[in-house]
């Protein structure tokens, strides 16, 4: 029983994947920066995130970030916290590629994917990446 389980769960998943991967391939950028956020920086780093995105996110999570080594970047990004701890410090079986990064770069990244592929997250600043570093005291 459990081994149907199992390959149900694979089953499932590796069709979830390619679904969501065929819904991507025409995706477009289509999120602005949220309320009360600057737009000058938003497009900033939006820019920045996406020059950056192909060299260093896009062989595990694909270039149009459906998913492959690492799991699909859609629909599953709404805390920027959690993101720019992943993106620093690593998570799972993700490394930690931004380790040396600096914040503004981290915030580039972490916009870029919050607000692309139908994410519409809003902006991530440096400050709140520098927040997230930090370590949490007991």
């Amino acid at each position: 029983m459990k081994r149907h389980n199992i390959f149900f769960a694979l089953a499932f998943a590796a069709g979830l994947g390619w679904a969501l991967e065929a819904g991507a391939q025409n995706a477009t950028q289509a999120a602005g920066p949220a309320a009360g956020s600057d737009p000058k920086l938003f497009a900033q780093l939006m820019a920045e995130g996406k020059a950056v995105f192909p060299k260093t996110c896009a062989a595990c999570h694909g270039s149009n970030a459906g998913g492959s080594a690492g799991p699909a970047l859609r629909q599953n990004l709404k805390d920027a916290r959690g993101i720019v701890k992943a993106v620093a410090n690593g998570r799972g079986a993700m490394p930690p590629v931004g380790a040396e990064f600096s914040d503004r770069q981290i915030a580039a990244i972490a916009t870029y994917v919050r607000n692309s592929w139908g994410n519409a997250y809003g902006l991530v600043t440096e400050k709140e990446v520098a927040n997230a570093r930090k370590p949490v005291v007991f």
